[in-house]
């Protein structure tokens, strides 16, 4: 990703991600922003001692699959989420 950017200029869908998330919480945007990427860096880290365990790295269909499960799972909690804080 090239892309040269700031905490305070992140995307749109971002940025309404990020505020709901603060407001969910009671938290600062800036809190939040760390919080999340906290919680991204931690999923990473846990994928990849999911994929060494087998001790056979996974080839790159694989890992692909692997990713988009977890992107329709992320987005399924988000959707969930969602719907239980507008209820």
């Amino acid at each position: 990703m090239g892309m040269n950017m700031s905490l305070e200029n992140l995307p749109t869908n971002l940025e309404h991600g990020v505020e709901m998330f603060a407001d969910r919480h009671h938290i600062s945007h800036d809190e939040a922003v760390v919080r999340l990427l906290e919680t991204g860096l931690q999923f990473e880290q846990s994928i990849s001692k999911i994929k060494g365990l087998s001790g056979i790295p996974m080839t790159d269909d694989e890992a692909s699959v692997v990713d988009d499960a977890l992107a329709l799972a992320m987005e399924d909690r988000r959707q969930r989420t969602d719907r239980m804080s507008r209820d």
